[in-house]
């Protein structure tokens, strides 16, 4: 996959205001005018187009800019892929809608494009850019992020920040060639042993009242029974006899909700009339800031055994506002809940109470049978609770197997990736002896690489997840941390070049602005330049201003026809755009 040009086209003009051709291969250089840096000439706005094109959301400097709508700019990536050209497409004005055209001359009919919504338009992006890749390989929207890094936020680690960690790895992973899958499956298997450890828990913890849970199982069950006995029978003595025994047992723990309920209410209000006396202390003593004041008028100070007994006093009633307001907040908030569940079960109790009451003042037979049923109803819900807890109690040691298997499947599956790992090695080697002549080149000095296979399976630790990371000499110094990322991101770039892979595709966009040595910079672009184009594979596109290389090396690019884009803003032509639409 080769990005040929970038055009920007005027519908309402119907001509193309500027057009940029870039070299199929090695370097292609954006360059800015020698003003001071972050210049407005474009540069960021060209490579935020080309991630635009390729299925990032819009720039915002392209939004609600009344030029770009006027004009209805479109913004045109040609791609070859296999001697095919293929067109992508996207309209300033409308955001939520991709152009793609496959073979043939370009066209500027839009008739002649297929129209997409932009998430299929993403779609098929990535369809175009990951078809020759596994099947299984991350998305290219996450693959971008790395292969179009900005200065905003792509240049703090090899990984992205606020990224998720394993999602980093896995493509920093794939863009070496290496199998990234065995943390992503593994950690499918550690959440599956956490779910099931959680059930276990909460299981474990009806232990202590399991037998308790079966003796109550059997007694209501036993209840039941005689209820439909009862109800066969129409025994309306013995209904009642039970019915008078359960309105005494309900009317017992009612009362005893009641009793817990006033005795909460009061130990909340008291709290509360703690937390109010101590705000009230402070307040008080907060008024000797007056008598401070009255000192200071009348005699010219204030005297400092009466400032300092002041100091300590409030700083104390602070702290027991800070400290012991917030336990007793904390506490209060404590006691509210268990309010609510009482309260909750106060309710449910005084329902028992007036069925229990409606059975003792039946006065006929209809009205005995039908209270009967309505008890056998409800002793069977919650038969059916108990009968619930038991049956999760049995699966207790089916829990505890299934939570051994999966430990084992883990090591297992562990041992298999970190063998599949193994199988790498030359890659490894590779990309390790890769990265530290990089490092020769661009600053006489050493490098390390380093690719480690996580094999601990403990839950905190990061299993299967194959672990990158680089570092150079003074790598915290001023422009160096830049540089590490350039070189690490430049030695995967060679690695799939090597390896033939088809996504051969690096954009660095002011990733060598803070880096003070000229000479370090231009070896590395030199270095990689050399590479691709003698293998004739790879483009590595960067941003640079003029002041940002020596001036015999800028010479030397230009020569080259290693510069893509001369952008500048003494003149609106020279502009990325050919104009100026941000004020």
């Amino acid at each position: 996959m080769i990005l040929k040009n970038l055009k920007i086209y005027s519908i309402r003009d119907e001509k193309v205001i500027k057009e940029y051709e870039f070299n199929d291969y090695g370097l292609n250089l954006i360059l800015g005018s020698k003003s001071e840096k972050g210049n407005g000439t474009g540069k960021s706005s060209m490579v935020q187009s080309i991630s635009y094109l390729l299925g990032s959301k819009i720039p915002k400097d392209f939004q609600n800019r009344k030029k770009l709508n006027d004009l209805d700019i479109m913004l045109i990536l040609t791609i070859k892929k296999e001697e095919e050209a293929i067109y992508l497409g996207r309209r300033i004005s409308e955001k939520n809608k991709g152009f793609i055209k496959v073979g043939g001359e370009i066209s500027f009919n839009l008739d002649n494009w297929n129209i997409y919504e932009d998430k299929e338009y993403k779609i098929e992006v990535e369809a175009l850019f990951l078809k020759d890749e596994s099947s299984e390989s991350p998305s290219f929207a996450s693959i971008r992020e790395y292969i179009i890094r900005d200065e905003k936020e792509g240049f703090a680690n090899i990984t992205l920040l606020r990224r998720n960690a394993t999602k980093g790895f896995e493509i920093l992973s794939f863009l070496f060639g290496i199998n990234f899958k065995a943390e992503n499956e593994i950690n499918k298997l550690k959440s599956e042993q956490d779910e099931k450890e959680k059930k276990l828990k909460l299981i474990e913890s009806m232990s202590d009242d399991i037998t308790e849970i079966r003796i109550k199982e059997k007694k209501i069950a036993d209840e039941v029974k005689k209820l439909k006995d009862i109800a066969t029978t129409v025994n309306v003595k013995e209904n009642l006899e039970l019915e008078k025994e359960e309105y005494t047992k309900v009317k017992l723990e009612l009362n005893k909700t009641n009793e817990r309920i006033i005795k909460l209410n009061n130990i909340v209000e008291q709290y509360q009339v703690t937390i109010d006396s101590l705000k009230e202390n402070v307040d008080k003593i907060r008024e000797l800031d007056d008598v401070e004041k009255f000192y200071n008028q009348m005699i010219g100070y204030f005297p400092d055994k009466i400032k300092r007994n002041k100091d300590e006093i409030t700083n104390y009633y602070e702290f027991m506002v800070n400290s012991r307001g917030r336990y007793f907040n904390e506490k209060i908030v404590e006691m509210n809940g268990l309010l609510e569940e009482l309260e909750k079960r106060k309710i449910q109790l005084e329902a028992k109470i007036e069925k229990r009451t409606l059975a003792l003042k039946s006065t006929s037979i209809v009205e005995d049978i039908n209270v009967i049923l309505d008890k056998i109803n409800e002793k069977n819900q919650e038969l059916s609770d108990l009968r619930y807890k038991v049956e999760q109690y049995s699966m207790r040691e089916t829990l505890v197997e299934e939570i051994n298997n999966l430990k084992e499947r883990i090591i297992k599956e562990t041992y298999n990736y970190n063998e599949l790992f193994k199988t790498f090695k030359k890659t490894i080697d590779s990309s390790e002896k890769e990265f530290s002549k990089i490092v020769k080149q661009t600053y006489d000095e050493d490098g390390i690489l380093q690719f480690e296979f996580i094999s601990g399976t403990n839950k905190r630790d990061s299993t299967g997840r194959i672990k990158i990371q680089c570092s150079i000499i003074d790598e915290n110094s001023h422009g160096r941390s830049y540089m590490k990322i350039n070189m690490f991101d430049i030695c995967w770039l060679v690695e799939r070049i090597k390896q033939e892979k088809d996504l051969v595709l690096l954009i660095h966009d002011g990733s060598y602005v803070k880096p003070d040595d000229k000479c370090a910079k231009y070896n590395l672009i030199k270095y990689i330049d050399n590479i691709m184009t003698s293998m004739k594979r790879g483009q590595y596109f960067i941003t640079l201003n003029r002041d940002e290389l020596n001036k015999n090396d800028i010479e030397k690019l230009i020569e080259e026809n290693k510069v893509v884009a001369f952008l500048g803003k003494d003149n609106d032509e020279d502009r990325f755009m050919g104009m100026k639409y941000v004020d």
